[in-house]
């Protein structure tokens, strides 16, 4: 495992350099010009390198999976085999590389022809889309590894799971939280809350990283998922449901819809709590474990 162990680590300290953003500015932003304009451009960079080494790590670990256990399943819907080719395609080693080199070149040119710094190429809605790509590709390779799994390798693919469950719901919970701020113009915090919730999500993920080795079976990690899962996904849910009932009811969608702001985020919020239990049950259902 040598080599999935390298790929992490290549996620994870990529993961971490982003974390020291406010740190890594103090230190080293250089003068206005040429110097400061690449200088924020390169966390786009780093970025894409981590999400490089998420999806090389998934891809092989535990084991690099053979040929019939990637033939699509009988039962997969043909409108779904171009997706299941692609993740099988991005499984090689190669693949991603060349992928992110193209989101790098896209997201930059298109920054710089729309006139704006290279460092806003990651705040762009186009780089969420990659994010969340990225994600259901580690999302996919997973849960293929689950289902050729031996028994001995359960209980790590769970913690596992479990750890990057945690750490991309708490990057979901950002860029919706992100969408809803842009969308409502609600005042930020006087709180860092973005940098506060990914540290939280890196902890997390570190702890269970250390658990897939060190528990020895004396707990149960599959209850901890689901619950894990289910937050992160409703809640993410309810970030989006509310932005877009605020833009609903600003009068952004349909015209001479106009209510005050923040109706669309109490209905978000009732929404998701009456619904709560049933959308843990259909997660618990999807879910392998």
């Amino acid at each position: 495992r040598q080599e999935a162990s390298r790929a992490l680590a290549l996620a994870f300290g990529a993961w971490s350099y982003l974390m020291a953003y406010a740190g890594v500015t103090l230190l080293f932003r250089p003068a206005p010009g040429i110097g400061r304009e690449l200088f924020e451009a390169h966390f786009l960079l780093i970025e894409v390198v981590g999400l490089i080494g998420l999806l090389r790590f998934t891809s092989i670990f535990p084991r690099p999976l053979t040929e019939p256990e990637l033939e699509p399943l009988e039962t997969l819907p043909p409108v779904f085999v171009p997706v299941h080719r692609f993740s099988v395609l991005m499984r090689s080693a190669g693949a991603p590389v060349i992928a992110g080199s193209v989101v790098l070149a896209i997201l930059w040119g298109w920054t710089r022809i729309s006139g704006g710094a290279l460092g806003d190429a990651g705040l762009s809605q186009g780089m969420n889309v990659v994010r969340f790509g990225a994600a259901g590709l580690v999302v996919m390779n997973l849960r293929r590894a689950w289902s050729y799994a031996t028994e001995g390798d359960r209980d790590g693919l769970t913690w596992l799971l479990v750890g990057l469950a945690a750490l991309f719901g708490t990057l979901t919970l950002v860029i919706g939280g992100n969408v809803l701020v842009a969308v409502t113009g609600f005042p930020e915090p006087d709180v860092a809350w973005r940098p506060v919730l990914l540290d939280i999500g890196q902890s997390l993920f570190l702890g269970f990283i250390a658990l897939s080795i060190l528990d020895r079976g004396r707990r149960d990690p599959a209850a901890l998922l689901r619950s894990t899962t289910t937050v992160a996904v409703v809640v993410t849910g309810g970030l989006f449901l509310a932005a877009g009932l605020e833009a609903l009811f600003d009068g952004s969608l349909v015209s001479g819809v106009v209510f005050r702001r923040g109706v669309g985020t109490a209905i978000s919020f009732a929404i998701v709590l009456s619904t709560y239990r049933s959308q843990a049950s259909l997660i618990a259902r999807i879910l392998p474990v």
